[in-house]
């Protein structure tokens, strides 16, 4: 990466003077680069005061005296005459630096104003210059040494802060000492750095994608480009806090993003003496037109964001004074897959109010077993202590069961940990229960005695299910996946669940949790005791439970296929870039399923304390280390070898529907799928990618409709809210009062001088002035308060006038509307000034 666009242009040319034989040319012959300040003088300083000090300070002003000694004996004849001599000089404004004003930096003492403000000036002052950096790099650029650019810090500066920010630091853990204006400047040239390579990749591209994410007030755009020659980059374009949540703010923020991007040197630090900002629109006009393909959430906001942008709904949503479209050429809107293929989690499952109330009372209520023993120190140290004591298969290092429940995903490790460990969760219940009388007792032997077979095996069906969604989503949120082979994982997905739970239950024989726990019942290792009374758990042996179970996970299935088809279209172009795979598309296709573990479906912690058994893994008796990793890895290997060797994996799940699991909530959720997408098509088709045929022009065309009332609702509500912010700043429309008179409460110089600046009078007529300037608006002289509402006048605080903030207020006219007064005589006779003020307005002329 190259920073020398970022730098100040150096002189090419340095003037030396010529060495002589006794005559040598001094440092005040030299022609300056720069005004000393002798045209404007900035303070009056005594010249022949400072020119004696310069005399006494001559020897301790040497040029030379920076530099070592190894540097001055490879000098020139004519350099070296030169480092003999000082490098302080005198201007009419203060002190002088010969080399920092040739080599054009910034500071007083380029300028020649050094000093100038100093009462007791001293050599200190002098020498203290002569140590700094941009000084010493003055001196060698003048002496002809090999240097860097005077002012310039080094490139190792510029690499230290480039580490330290790619490490995540702060701008202000960047600096050594304490954050400093030139750490601001280093890392303001890194980011124009880079910003220009991504200029130079925007100009170059053919093709334009970008991805929006927006979250907590914030919103990042990541680019991807492609050039003529098949040249792929990809990087970020910006981040902006604070920018609404509405669509309208969406774009807006989008464009202001686009635009901080096609400006050079924009937004610089204090201290920044350089080229002023310049905003290139043609190069941004060519990134307007050149973007295909944005990718957003699935939220409400972001699709009508994406669609303002496109055309495909008012532009007014963005603002009344848009010209042009944001992204006109914009050919589809994707999906962030990661997002909605969670959907596969969240949804099917809680349409089936037996497994929703499952994992509620296993893993998310807050009276569950997982939450209890998780928020609870004592009831974990029990948990522990009995995993020690039984030193389990898969290990005792299992302490973790946190999760974050607003992401379903996440509760994939304590749901798996709670039935991998279950024989030391129930001990831990029953010793809840004979230790405790408390509430958290009581609800944990209700939760025992309530415990069957059933639901162990329901539970242990849907984290087999879970798991198996979760490769998915894993999968497409890598950074380096592979778009083409997309379309390959969603068929293995499809195919292991097919395989699982379809006709040949492959469940209760493949490892994973159904067998596990299947083995657990059959060997009748689920007891406790509770009460006094024994309870064991066993394998049902009846037919008919087990086909609950399955039908169940059948239901299960046919909304997740349903979601499927929402969220990848066959018609997409993100499917049918499935033809350009290099994987081999055998029908039974195997998901990368040994990258991932268990802690990734986690709220995303690191772990803080160091095991002291760190790097020490526990073997089995065939190699493969003893942990619940190992043992997901091993289950899903052994998925892979079953479905492999199945020789049909079709399976009809029209049936599902007439079978006694099916309910109103399934069928609800299917026609929401349905629903949805209908809409993606109709959206397919308004971006060109569907023909509009026949049976769907009615649904097209209403859709148009409902948009249409839609946008007017959408832009009333800006307007409103635009109009209440507008209410709360004052804003002093200058331009629109020039000419108007004003009655003015208290006159002072102060007063009359801003308001004859801005070509406004002042009169003593009331019923004349176009506006009053009163001490406080809100509380005016009643004869004002009068005359103001009665002929809709302008009412505004003195402070406000004076620029140090305040009231403004505008008053409608009261005499415009339309309404009958009757005076009665005694009112005439009782408020003669009322009525007076009343009878004017009312003969005034319009």
């Amino acid at each position: 990466m190259s920073f020398s666009h970022c730098l100040p242009a150096l002189p090419k040319e340095e003037i030396t003077p010529k060495p002589k034989k006794r005559k040598e040319k001094r440092l005040s012959d030299i022609k300056l680069d720069k005004p000393t300040g002798d045209d404007e003088p900035v303070t009056k300083v005594d010249t022949a005061a400072l020119a004696k000090k310069v005399r006494d300070w001559r020897k301790n002003t040497v040029m030379g005296s920076c530099l070592d000694g190894s540097t001055l004996e490879h000098l020139g004849v004519a350099e070296k005459t030169l480092s003999e001599e000082s490098w302080l000089a005198v201007s009419k404004t203060g002190l002088l630096c010969i080399p920092c004003n040739r080599a054009s930096l910034n500071g007083a003492w380029s300028d020649g104003t050094a000093g100038s403000d100093v009462k007791d000036l001293r050599l200190w002052f002098v020498t203290k210059h002569a140590k700094s950096k941009s000084h010493v790099q003055a001196v060698k650029q003048m002496l002809k040494v090999n240097a860097g650019p005077a002012g310039a810090p080094a490139l190792s500066e510029f690499e230290d802060v480039l580490d330290q920010l790619q490490s995540g630091s702060s701008l202000r853990g960047t600096s050594k000492s304490s954050f400093s204006d030139k750490v601001a400047l280093i890392a303001w040239s890194l980011q124009e750095a880079a910003l220009c390579e991504i200029r130079e990749h925007l100009r170059n591209a053919q093709t334009l994608s970008l991805t929006r994410d927006a979250r907590r007030q914030r919103l990042l755009i990541r680019f991807g480009s492609c050039d003529g020659k098949g040249n792929s980059h990809a990087g970020i374009l910006g981040l902006v806090r604070d920018f609404g949540d509405n669509a309208g703010e969406i774009v807006k923020a989008t464009r202001h993003i686009l635009k901080r991007v096609c400006t050079s040197w924009g937004a610089p630090p204090r201290w920044y003496h350089g080229p002023p900002a310049y905003f290139n629109e043609e190069l941004f006009n060519y990134v307007r037109e050149h973007i295909e393909l944005l990718t957003t959430d699935a939220a409400a906001n972001e699709i009508l964001a994406s669609n303002i942008g496109a055309v495909h709904r008012s532009s007014k949503l963005e603002g009344d004074t848009v010209e042009t479209a944001l992204t006109p050429n914009l050919k589809m809107i994707g999906r962030d897959k990661a997002h909605s293929f969670r959907r596969l989690m969240t949804r099917p499952f809680k349409c089936d109010e037996y497994l929703d109330s499952i994992v509620d009372e296993f893993v998310t209520a807050k009276s569950s077993v997982v939450q209890r023993l998780h928020n609870s120190w004592d009831l974990k140290r029990i948990l522990t202590e009995e995993i020690e004591a039984a030193d389990p298969e898969l290990g005792t290092n299992m302490k973790s069961l946190r999760a974050a429940k607003h992401r379903f995903e996440s509760l994939a490790a304590p749901m798996g940990r709670c039935i991998l460990y279950l024989p030391q969760f129930l001990k831990t219940m029953q010793r809840i229960c004979e230790s405790r009388a408390d509430n958290i007792a009581t609800e944990t032997k209700a939760f025992l005695q309530g415990l069957t077979a059933e639901k162990l095996l329901q539970l242990s069906l849907l984290a087999d299910g879970l798991d198996e969604t979760m490769l998915l989503v894993r999968i497409v949120d890598a950074e380096s996946v592979d778009v083409a082979s997309s379309p390959l994982d969603i068929q293995a997905l499809v195919d292991r669940l097919h395989g699982l739970f379809g006709p040949d239950r492959l469940a209760l024989t493949t490892p994973g949790y159904t067998k596990y726990m299947t083995d657990l019942l059959q060997q009748g290792n689920v007891s406790y005791i509770v009460k006094g009374q024994v309870h064991r758990l066993r394998l049902p042996n009846a037919a008919a439970t087990m086909d609950r179970l399955f039908h169940r996970m059948g239901c299960w299935m046919k909304l997740v296929m349903e979601v499927l088809r929402t969220e990848w279209p066959d018609y997409t172009l993100f499917a049918s870039l499935g033809i350009f795979g290099l994987a081999k598309t055998t029908a039974k296709t195997t998901m990368a399923v040994t990258e991932f573990s268990v802690d990734d479906t986690t709220s995303g912690r690191d772990r803080t304390d160091e095991r002291i058994d760190k790097g020490l893994k526990r073997q089995t008796p065939d190699g493969e280390p003893n942990t619940i990793q190992a043992w997901l890895r091993k289950r899903r290997r052994g998925v892979d070898h079953a479905i492999q060797s199945v020789e049909n994996l079709d399976w009809d799940l029209e049936g599902v529907e007439q079978s006694a699991e099916w309910s109103e909530w399934h069928e609800g959720e299917k026609q929401f799928q349905k629903d949805k997408q209908m809409k993606l098509r109709l959206e397919a088709i308004e971006f060109g990618t569907l023909d509009l045929t026949d049976d769907l022009r009615d649904e097209f065309m209403k859709r148009k409709d409902v948009d249409a009332l839609n946008d007017k609702k959408l832009i009333a509500d800006r307007k409103r809210r635009e109009r209440a912010s507008q209410k709360t700043k004052l804003t002093l429309d200058w331009e629109a009062w020039s000419g108007m008179s004003f009655w003015v409460k208290s006159q002072t110089p102060e007063l009359l001088r801003r308001l004859a600046e801005h070509n406004l009078s002042v009169t003593t007529d009331r019923w004349m002035a176009d506006g009053f300037v009163v001490q406080d608006a809100a509380e005016p002289p009643e004869r004002v308060r009068w005359i103001g509402s009665l002929m809709g006048k302008v009412l505004v605080d003195s402070s406000a006038i004076q620029g140090k903030g305040g009231l403004l207020l505008y008053f409608k006219p009261a005499r415009k509307n339309k309404m009958k007064l009757h005076i009665t005589r005694d009112f005439k006779d009782s408020h003669r000034a009322i009525f007076n003020l009343i009878n004017r307005a009312l003969l005034l002329p319009n």
